[in-house]
């Protein structure tokens, strides 16, 4: 008999746009977020990255070659984690979520650049 983790039967059994691969779940989150056009429960303090990386979702850039990256380092260096947060660039692992925030992901940041 194979013994799932609480976070692996979340995965299998989940809704999309559902948290399923959170460390510790939050149960029911303090603020509503917009993650591509879906609302997302977040807690107060968490990073987009994090939300993102709950959600299951790791292709999160699109580089102005059309290539799909996802967050490297984790700590605002590498800048592969870029999102538009409420329309304006972020890296998603240096942005902490708001009530109300706007996150849309895989956009080719370089082209909502030039944009503005």
């Amino acid at each position: 008999m194979i013994h799932r983790s609480k976070v692996e039967e979340m995965a299998a059994t989940g809704q999309p746009g559902e948290r399923r691969n959170d460390l510790i779940p939050i149960g029911r989150g303090d603020l509503s977020v917009t993650v591509d056009g879906q609302a997302i429960r977040a807690k107060e303090g968490e990073t987009v990255l994090t939300v993102l990386t709950a959600l299951g979702q790791r292709a999160i850039c699109r580089t102005d070659r059309a290539l799909e990256t996802g967050a490297w380092c984790g700590m605002g260096i590498c800048y592969a984690c870029q999102v538009l947060v409420d329309g304006r660039k972020a890296r998603a692992c240096q942005v902490r979520v708001g009530e109300g925030m706007q996150v849309r992901t895989r956009a080719n940041i370089f082209e909502a650049a030039h944009s503005e």
